[in-house]
């Protein structure tokens, strides 16, 4: 059985969590609770990657961010943020295969390996994309964009697990958005920038 609270592997009728220390305690008659079914062991297993134990895992992210930023000055800025989201489109994808926390960790290590790089190098080409004079507005429709997105992808996650999808098929639909960057980026890499003619 799984805490419920933090999501960890416990012996089962076990009255407290020996990772949180929490009463595992039912409180419709002081039972523990049942197993959980195998589409919730995904969305359980969420906070116990935060946990410091599962630390180490996402150490890597820094040296491939400082690799991804010697890559930025070899190779063209687009290129980079195609293949950060191609990365992030497998990734997703891959999240439809989940079924142990060892296959959680080997997610969570893929977006460590993008998710530094993408920002920046989409911050990096969208200053070059902008009027310098109106740096400060289009910045702040940027965090605009990017907050909706993020409201977005809980909205798309919510809305297909309450339909009935596992939360695995609800983290793969966000390949979907994705995909549709990767065609939106392509299309904005064959207009001028803002300061050629």
């Amino acid at each position: 059985m799984f805490c419920k609270y933090c999501g960890m592997k416990i012996p089962n009728d076990s009255l407290f969590c020996t990772a949180c220390g929490k009463s595992q305690r039912d409180l419709n008659g002081g039972r523990p609770p049942a197993t959980n079914p195998p589409e919730q062991k995904f969305l359980l297993q969420f906070p116990a990657v935060a946990s410091p134990a599962a630390q180490p895992v996402l150490e890597p992210e820094k040296e491939v961010w400082e690799k991804s930023s010697k890559l930025s000055r070899k190779k063209d800025t687009v290129s980079l943020i195609l293949i950060c989201i191609a990365g992030y489109f497998v990734i997703c994808l891959y999240a439809l295969t989940l079924r142990t926390l060892v296959h959680f960790a080997i997610l969570a290590f893929g977006v460590g390996c993008f998710q530094g790089s993408i920002q920046s190098l989409s911050r990096s080409y969208y200053s070059k994309i902008i009027p310098a004079e109106n740096s400060g507005e289009y910045f702040g429709i940027y965090d605009i964009f990017a907050k909706g997105a993020s409201f977005l992808g809980s909205v798309v996650i919510a809305v297909v697990k309450l339909a009935g999808g596992t939360i695995n098929v609800a983290v793969a639909c966000l390949a979907v958005f994705f995909a549709l960057g990767f065609v939106f980026l392509k299309i904005a890499d064959h207009q001028p920038m803002a300061g050629e003619k």
